[in-house]
């Protein structure tokens, strides 16, 4: 090992849990503010707020590193604390990491809901799911369709007694374009739906009364 081999060995590491990586999306941050975070890190989740140390060991200049700080910031992944006697600041990553847990719990209670919504289908439907069945309603889970979306719309399907998931998949597709994203649009829209089919029901009930009448007859 050359001398230059063991310079790079006595700088440390950086390691990134494959995890981290996967929710990247999730955490709503680049890969910039991603490698800020997990260098400033640290057992104690506190760093001293150095920006010129920042800046020479990211190679990143002081305004770069500055906008790192206020972007992170304003997402809540870090804090700034000023110390009251030695009036350092100092960066906590405490909400990342919280952060991170949220995501970890939310994954798990979605898959749940995910196992749950294809035992409902075949409760429905009365019969076990085919392969193809069941890759349509993961397709809709992650395009990000709400899983009361898909219990809703399997609903309307089991009313209209037609047990075909061509026809979810077209409910599905129907509501998405009208923005119905959630149960409460759901229900917001049957309600909205119904008052328009009492009022053509009235409106016909008049028409037809009008038609119906003996206009000869009339006193």
């Amino acid at each position: 090992m050359n001398k230059k081999d063991l310079k790079i060995m006595e700088d440390g590491y950086i390691v990134v849990p494959k995890f981290i990586l996967k929710k990247i999306n999730k955490l709503n941050i680049s890969i910039e503010e991603l490698i800020f975070i997990l260098y400033i890190d640290n057992s104690n989740r506190k760093t001293l707020l150095n920006v010129e140390d920042f800046s020479n060991v990211l190679s990143y200049d002081k305004y770069k590193i500055l906008e790192l700080i206020d972007d992170l910031s304003n997402k809540h992944l870090i804090k700034i604390e000023v110390d009251k006697e030695t009036k350092n600041e100092y960066i906590l990553t405490n909400l990342f990491y919280d952060k991170l847990i949220d995501i970890m719990y939310n994954d798990k209670e979605n898959n749940e809901l995910s196992n749950n919504v294809f035992e409902i289908i075949e409760k429905e439907f009365g019969r076990t799911l085919s392969p193809m069945e069941y890759e349509i309603i993961k397709a809709w889970i992650d395009d990000g369709t709400e899983i009361e979306i898909i219990e809703e719309a399997l609903k309307e399907a089991v009313f209209s007694g037609v047990n075909n998931l061509k026809y979810i998949d077209r409910i599905i597709y129907d509501w998405k374009k009208k923005n119905i994203l959630t149960k409460e649009d759901v229900i917001k829209y049957k309600k909205q739906r119904e008052d328009k089919n009492k009022k053509e029901d009235i409106s016909k009930e008049i028409n037809d009364d009008i038609a119906d009448w003996n206009w000869f007859d009339e006193d």
